[in-house]
This record gives structure tokens, C-alpha cells and sequence, in this order.
């Protein structure tokens, strides 16, 4: 059974025909993938139906007009090198409309039959095919549901008239390829869904994980608000926290002065550093800006009240220096955070991006979040000062009042006596008794200074002192069933104000981050008083960290700085047993006051 001319007309050539038909269904269920199929189902077909030439285009889903070739094709044996030229000329066709008479097909879903080269036709793709000695063509729709999917063309080298019962049985060929594609396109659509399963998985993990170091960022920066007492020192670490959090390559902060007129520089993240305005090349960071003569960013982020967004290759708000420099850093997008406490600017934040990725609705709450912090902290610390300035009248007024009631009084008596006994000096007895007055009133005099001047030494007691770690202890022990042991060892004294203080907050942040972090069950606090200095170990038998990772949070950070403040040093080590935190703070000259 080599072609469709040799099959008798009666039952062997209507048994072939259905042979053929079983042989497609059979491939197409058992083939993963149309190549497949066709690699099975074109040769049988060439064969039984009689053409020399098979081959599929298969019309794009998304764009209709479009069609590739499937690359499948079947030639006859002794008639390849002459085809070859309309072969590869089929590989490289892409449009509809380029597909000569097979385009009827795809346009009208209905069979196309040349019966000879003497047909009329034009186009490239005819002409080639006639030049390749193909002469008779057949073009049929393989559909899924109303749609043409595909077209499988047929060439003969001889002219062939029109056969229904061939076009019929390539007909229901086609519509078993057109499950066979059906079944590529589900397959296809599946994947894409788990694609986009995946994708959506992976954002969301993505949400939660920037939503966790959001919140742990407000966490760490509410922390440092209330535990570092100076500003400067929590707006360099909020800056940095602002710069990471809006992925900011740059960030910078302002804080109005008293006169509310203006803004002074305070902080540049630069570069991955934090930058005292000294240190920073920004311009904007050489001095105070007058809110009323200079800058019209601030005064518009004053006038607008909230955040702004500036695109620094066209906003007309950007002086020409300040877009030199920030072009020169390859800045493109610039972000305002006006700080305000009551209606009163106190300051604001910048942060600036060198990414074409403009910053998001998300970036601008964010900063806006943390700047409230920053806000708070610069209130804070003027309420601060504002206090301690009241304090200060206030103690002078209390002093002022000890002094007229005790010094001043016992000097009044002591110059009545002594200006009594000059005026009596012949009389020895009466002398003697008025001088022995004035020297008892010098001595209550003397002891009234010693004790004025002692209330203003504000050394913390020793016993004030340990009661507050134990007290520290209990806390933690209290919440979280730590096993926490006091030692203290030396005899405790009196400490001046900022040793005591350090001991205690480096033993609290020590104690908070072993009951937060550490997963120990044990934590030793122990303090040794010596003449000259004061050392403090508070080691745990916790989980341990990696010490030289380059960020080991705030607390870790602020016990250092404020060992190192005071010219003392600080040490951790860690391992999977345990961490033990050394601190050692030197006494001023004299030592500690019993």
C-alpha cells in the first residue's frame, strides 16, 4: 500500500481509509505532544491517502494572524533535496498572510484543494512550490471547538482532482490532532496557574517578610527612643533605619531650631554611613536654611504639610547646586518627610533613590512612621531641656533660699560677735565668750556648706544601686522563669551618677536581650567593685549569636557606646553554649566615695 492510486475502489481502499483513522486516534491519545503525534501519524497518512508532501502550521493562540511552523514534516524518499528549498522557506513564514492558499483555510475554516500547477495562484510561496515541482495542494483546518489551531497542508508532485473521501478522512484526522492540541493548550494553561500559584506565593512571601522587618524596625526604633537618651545618637540610628527600610541609597535630616525659622543639618547617610553634617558634601548640609528666604522644598513640604515626591531631573523646586550634586550622585528621585509635633515643623527627613524605581504609596507610609519617631524624640528632648532649664531656676532658687536662711544668717551672727568684741576689747572675759560664739557659728556655717555643697554631688548609693539590679532580676526572673543569680563582689560605694548608670543599664539591655534572644535557662550577673574601677559579667547558658555579623541590634550597640563613652570597654563572646558580655568602667581620680 504505497499511495492512494494502487488502493482498489472497493472495501480494501474503505479499509485503509479506517485503518488510517484508528492509527491517529491511537497516536494522538498515546503522544505527549503534537510533534510527537505528527512524527507518528504524517508518514501513514502520505501513504494511504497518496500525497508526497506533509507538513502542519500551527496558528498562534494569542494573535490569530500569526502561524509558525511545527517543524514536523514528511517528504517522500527520492523527492527531499528537490523539495528542500519550499522546506525551508516554510520555516521562516510567520504571518497568515503568507501562507498563499492555505491562508483561505485559516480564514474560513473550510477545505483548500489546488488540483494542478495550471491553477491560478500568485504569491512567493506559490511561485516556490511550482518551481519545486509540487503541483497538485490540499489545505485542511484542524479545529479546537470554533477556532482553526492549526492547518495540515498536503503537496503532490501530479496533479490530483478533488477526492471527498480523502478531504473527509483527513478531516477527522483533524480533529483528533485538534484534541491532541487542546490537550497542549490545557496542559499549557495548568502550568502557566502553577506559574502563577508560585509567583504569587513567593510575593506574598515576600509581603510578609518586608511587613516582619517593618515591624521589627519600629520595634528596634521605638526601643531606642525610649532607652537612648541622646538625640543625636537616636537620629543617626533612625536615619540609617529610614535609608534601609525605603532602600534608599541616601537620606538626610534637618531639625529646626528655636527660633523656628530655621532648619539645622544634623545627619547624612552617605555612601552606607552615617555623616555628621561636617563630614557630609551635600550642599544642603553646609548650614542653617532659613524657611523664609531659602529653600523651596521645605517650604513647600511646610506648606503641603506631607510628604513629596520630587523627580530631580525636572522639578523646578530643586536649587541648581543641590541638582548638581544629586545628578553628580546619580540621584533621580528624592523623598520629603516634614516632621511636625502640634501643628509646629520640628524638622524633616529626606531619602533618595538611585533606582529608576520611583518610591512606592508603601515607601511613603513607612517613612512617614518612622519620622513620627523622629518627631517625637526631637519634642522630647526640647521638653527635656525645657524642664532641666526649670529645673536649674528652680534648684538656684532653692539654694538661694538655704543660703539666706543658713549661710547668710550665720555670717550676720558672726560679724554682730565679732564687731561686739572689737568694740569691747579691754574686757578679756566678754572677748573670749563672743569669740567663742563667732567660732561656733563659723563651724555651723562650714557644716551647712559642706552639706548644700554634698546635695549637689549626685552620687548614687550603693545600696540604691543593688537594690535596682535585683530589682532588674526579679523582673526578668518574674517573666520569663529565668534562673537569674546576683553576685556581687568588693565593697560597693558610692558611684558618681554616670558609672551607676551604666552598670545598671548595661546589666537591664544584658538581662533583656538573654530573656528575649537567648533560649537559656540560666543568666549570672556579676559585679565586682574595686577601688579604681567596676566590672560587670553577665554571661547566660543560651543558644548564642555570631558576633561578627555587621548588625547585632541596638542594644548590643548602646551598651558598647556607653561603656566606651565613659573610657571603659566592652566585650562579647559567643559560641552554641552561651554568651557572656564583659563590660569594665574606669572611677574618676579618688575612686569611688564611701
Amino acid at each position: 500500500m504505497n499511495d492512494l492510486d494502487r488502493l482498489p475502489l472497493g472495501s480494501d481502499r474503505a479499509m485503509a481509509l479506517v485503518h488510517l483513522l484508528h492509527h491517529v486516534a491511537a497516536a494522538a491519545n498515546a503522544a505527549s505532544s503534537l510533534q510527537d503525534v505528527l512524527a507518528c501519524v504524517l508518514p501513514g497518512l502520505c501513504t494511504v491517502t497518496g500525497w508526497d508532501l506533509a507538513h502542519v502550521f500551527l496558528v498562534d493562540v494569542a494573535n490569530p494572524t500569526r502561524v509558525a511552523s511545527v517543524g514536523a514534516w514528511h517528504v517522500r524518499a527520492d523527492c527531499e533535496s528537490r523539495i528542500a528549498p519550499f522546506i525551508d522557506h516554510a520555516g521562516q513564514i510567520t504571518r497568515v498572510d503568507a501562507l498563499g492558499f492555505s491562508r483561505r483555510v485559516v480564514e474560513t475554516g473550510e477545505v483548500a484543494w489546488c488540483t494542478g500547477a495550471d491553477e491560478p495562484g500568485d504569491g512567493e510561496r506559490i511561485r516556490l512550490a511550482r518551481a519545486c515541482g509540487l503541483s497538485a495542494a490540499a489545505a485542511f483546518p484542524i479545529e479546537v471547538g470554533p477556532e482553526v489551531a492549526a492547518v495540515l497542508e498536503c503537496f503532490a508532485l501530479e496533479p490530483r482532482p478533488r477526492d471527498d473521501d480523502v478531504a473527509d478522512v483527513i478531516a477527522q484526522a483533524g480533529t483528533q490532532l485538534g484534541r491532541v492540541i487542546e490537550r497542549e493548550r490545557s496542559a499549557a494553561a495548568l502550568r502557566e496557574v502553577a506559574r502563577a500559584l508560585q509567583r504569587e506565593v513567593a510575593q506574598r512571601r515576600e509581603a510578609e517578610e518586608v511587613v516582619r522587618s517593618q515591624v521589627d524596625t519600629m520595634s528596634a526604633v521605638a526601643e531606642a527612643l525610649a532607652s537612648e537618651p541622646r538625640l543625636d545618637a537616636f537620629l543617626a540610628y533612625l536615619l540609617r533605619a529610614i535609608a534601609q527600610q525605603l532602600q534608599a541609597e541616601g537620606a538626610g535630616i534637618w531639625v529646626t531650631q528655636h527660633d523656628g525659622r530655621h532648619v539645622q543639618p544634623a545627619f547624612s547617610y552617605e555612601g552606607g554611613r552615617v555623616l555628621s553634617a561636617v563630614e557630609s558634601l551635600h550642599p544642603a548640609m553646609r548650614g542653617p536654611i532659613d524657611l523664609e528666604d531659602e529653600s523651596p522644598i521645605v517650604q513647600a513640604v511646610f506648606r503641603c504639610r506631607r510628604p513629596l515626591v520630587h523627580d530631580v531631573a525636572t522639578d523646578p523646586l530643586i536649587r541648581p547646586d543641590d541638582r548638581d550634586y544629586l545628578v553628580a550622585q546619580g540621584v533621580t528621585t528624592v523623598l520629603n518627610l516634614p516632621l511636625f509635633m502640634h501643628d509646629r515643623l520640628v524638622g524633616f527627613l529626606t531619602a533618595r533613590r538611585t533606582s529608576t524605581l520611583p518610591f512606592t504609596e508603601e515607601h511613603v507610609r513607612v517613612g512617614q512612621a518612622l519620622a513620627a519617631h523622629a518627631a517625637l524624640a526631637i519634642e522630647l528632648t526640647r521638653l527635656a531641656e525645657d524642664t532641666r532649664a526649670t529645673a536649674v531656676v528652680q534648684e538656684r532658687s532653692r539654694l538661694a533660699r538655704d543660703m539666706h536662711d543658713t549661710l547668710a544668717q550665720a555670717f550676720t551672727g558672726l560679724l554682730a560677735q565679732v564687731e561686739a568684741a572689737r568694740r569691747n576689747l579691754d574686757d578679756r572675759a566678754d572677748v573670749a565668750e563672743r569669740l567663742g560664739r563667732a567660732a561656733d557659728m563659723a563651724r555651723e556655717g562650714l557644716a551647712e556648706a559642706r552639706r548644700a555643697v554634698w546635695a549637689l554631688q549626685p552620687h548614687m548609693a550603693p545600696e540604691d544601686l543593688s537594690r535596682r539590679i535585683h530589682a532588674a532580676a526579679a523582673r526578668v526572673r518574674d517573666e520569663s522563669g529565668l534562673d537569674v543569680v546576683i553576685e556581687e563582689r568588693g565593697v560597693p560605694a558610692q558611684l558618681p551618677p554616670d558609672v551607676g548608670q551604666a552598670v545598671l543599664r548595661v546589666i537591664q539591655e544584658a538581662l533583656t536581650n538573654v530573656q528575649r534572644h537567648a533560649a537559656a535557662r540560666q543568666v549570672v550577673v556579676d559585679v565586682r567593685y574595686g577601688d579604681a574601677d567596676v566590672r560587670v559579667c553577665v554571661s547566660d547558658d543560651g543558644a548564642g549569636f555570631d558576633t561578627g555579623a555587621a548588625y547585632q541590634g541596638y542594644g548590643m550597640t548602646s551598651m558598647r557606646e556607653r561603656v566606651e563613652r565613659l573610657g571603659g570597654a566592652f566585650a562579647v563572646e559567643s559560641s552554641p553554649q552561651g554568651t557572656a558580655i564583659d563590660a569594665w568602667l574606669p572611677l574618676p581620680p579618688g575612686g569611688a566615695q564611701a
